[in-house]
């Protein structure tokens, strides 16, 4: 999805791209996501509607519910997923998956390569990639790079689970009006809220404990 708006131009929005108006009442939102994930992907990957139905079923286990849905039912799916996403229907049944892939392969190629020159190991999952914590700034870096390149100048949100440790030290290094120059003297005036005189209190009547 994201590839999709990005070669648009246009940044994907930030909600759930699966998650649309619950129509299958007996499946919970969760479920109903989850096949409509299912049908949307086969649809990108489809020349026809008939031909995505016809391969999302195949995929489902014998006997689920999901299996049993009917056309009409998985149709308000794909047509409440055009109503959320205007900009990128016309990707439904258009057999534009290839393409797609070949995208994701180029920039996994680069990602991959740029650490194996590091001899920094590098795990790629479908369209994410892990690395030691000590690297995932650079990950980062190099992602919002190839996929720049891959987008034509065009640089979309990359999400990332957690925060690394060369983050955290970027951050620390980060010019906060240098703390080790700072010079409380300079500050002309201050005024001590409520909060932190009731802390001083606090911890005087702390200290006062300890000495006894």
């Amino acid at each position: 999805m994201n590839l999709l708006y990005g070669l648009k131009g246009i940044q994907p929005p930030l909600e759930d791209h699966y998650v649309v108006e619950h129509l299958l009442k007996d499946f919970t939102v969760n479920d109903q996501r989850k096949i409509v994930k299912g049908v949307v992907l086969n649809a990108i990957n489809s020349k026809s509607i008939k031909s995505a139905l016809t391969a999302f079923r195949q995929q489902q286990e014998t006997g689920s519910r999901e299996k049993s849905l009917k056309d009409k039912q998985l149709i308000l799916l794909l047509d409440a997923f055009r109503k959320k996403h205007p900009n990128i229907q016309e990707a439904l049944c258009s057999d534009k998956g290839v393409e797609l892939m070949h995208i994701d392969g180029r920039i996994t190629a680069k990602v991959i390569e740029h650490f194996t020159k590091k001899n920094i190991p590098i795990l790629s999952v479908h369209d994410s990639y892990i690395t030691q914590n000590q690297h995932s700034g650079e990950l980062r870096e190099v992602m919002n790079k190839v996929v720049t390149e891959e987008l034509t100048g065009f640089r979309i949100k990359i999400d990332q689970e957690g925060i690394g440790s060369d983050q955290v030290q970027a951050f620390k290094n980060m010019d906060r009006s240098n703390s080790l120059d700072y010079k409380y003297e300079k500050i002309p005036s201050y005024k001590r809220t409520e909060g932190y005189k009731e802390r001083v209190k606090r911890h005087k009547q702390w200290l006062s404990l300890q000495d006894n």
